[in-house]
């Protein structure tokens, strides 16, 4: 099977299946296609080594402040977050009731 992309020598870590091991992941289609020990580079179109990484689901953060430049805490949710792992963030009161419809 050729995937499109290979996560190599990563650690996963999976609480669903109690699992932290280091596995390679391969990827087609933007989906996980499989995750083991070992998946040779000759099967993808691109290879990722995650030596010493940790490779796990989306993270979400519970309290940040994104409304970036009015909140006078907030960050730019898209390169802070996902550059952490973060894939869904909740802003704890960057607005309020009244300001809400233009956060």
């Amino acid at each position: 099977m050729t995937f499109d992309l290979i996560i190599k020598d990563g650690t996963i870590i999976d609480p669903s299946q109690n699992l932290i091991k280091k596995k390679d992941v391969g990827i087609s289609g933007g989906k996980i296609a499989s995750v083991k020990d070992y998946i040779s580079e000759s099967d993808g179109v691109q290879i990722i080594s995650a030596r010493g990484k940790y490779i796990t689901a989306g993270l979400i953060d519970l309290h940040v402040h994104v409304w970036w430049g009015v909140a006078h805490l907030a960050i730019p949710a898209d390169p802070v977050c996902i550059g952490r792992g973060v894939t869904t963030a909740i802003d704890a009161g960057s607005s309020g009731a009244n300001t809400f419809p233009g956060f």
